[in-house]
């Protein structure tokens, strides 16, 4: 008798979980980094640079 492994995913099914754990941590990421951000004291940091990466880590979640 052999044993057979029924359970076992798919490479498809193992691919695709894998993907959506990277858009997942890249999403966590960047809240983590919009976090921050809004956080900065402007005398530190030139706002129009804050607003910059701010916008484009929103495109970025968006794309997700």
């Amino acid at each position: 008798m052999t044993a057979t492994a029924t359970n076992t995913p798919s490479a498809s099914t193992t691919h695709g979980l894998g993907a959506a754990l990277r858009r997942f941590g890249r999403k966590l990421m960047i809240t983590r980094e919009l976090t921050v951000l809004s956080s900065i004291p402007s005398h530190l940091v030139d706002r129009e640079v804050i607003t910059a990466r701010q916008k484009a880590l929103c495109d970025e979640f968006q794309a997700l």
